[in-house]
């Protein structure tokens, strides 16, 4: 269970830290929000502490961890037509579930994709090049994290 205090990975929005848990009532139903601040993007949100876990949330990982999940980022990643046709669900699902496995999976994924459009003189489209900001930004975020530096600034890929 997390506590006041805890840094937190977020889905999307990377390192958080709880800032408070709150007992709110909702006619006859009470529920507990935990309440996190994102320093690096200036947001602050509050979800149930009983669906933290659905949304994502989760206890940063170990540099081992962390050292382990980026060896799969060399790994080779075949782009075949049927995954194109269902790439942008399976691109959105993955970005959200806060798993930096699945954040690997996206960055390795766009950027075999990319590879292949360049050979046609093409470019990612846009929905995917935020994708690729996203989950990097998210990867970034963590690592920096994990090595105990700030998280200055999101960055774009041009």
């Amino acid at each position: 269970m997390f506590k006041k205090g805890d840094t937190i990975m977020y889905p999307v929005y990377g390192p958080g830290v709880i800032t408070e848990i709150t007992q709110e009532s909702f006619g006859e139903e009470d529920k507990q929000y935990f309440h996190i601040d994102f320093e690096h993007r200036n947001l602050s949100i509050s979800i149930p502490v009983e669906t933290a876990d659905n949304f994502g949330m989760r206890v940063p990982l170990s540099k081992k961890e962390i050292r382990d999940a980026l060896s799969e980022l060399e790994r080779s990643v075949r782009i075949t037509d049927k995954l194109i046709e269902t790439l942008d669900e399976e691109l959105d699902q993955r970005i959200k579930s806060g798993d930096i496995e699945d954040a690997i999976w996206v960055v390795s994924t766009l950027r075999a994709y990319e590879r292949k459009r360049q050979k046609d003189d093409k470019r990612l489209g846009t929905i995917h090049q935020d994708y690729l900001e996203k989950a990097m930004n998210y990867l970034h975020s963590e690592i920096l994290l994990v090595l105990g530096e700030k998280f200055a600034r999101p960055f774009a890929i041009e």
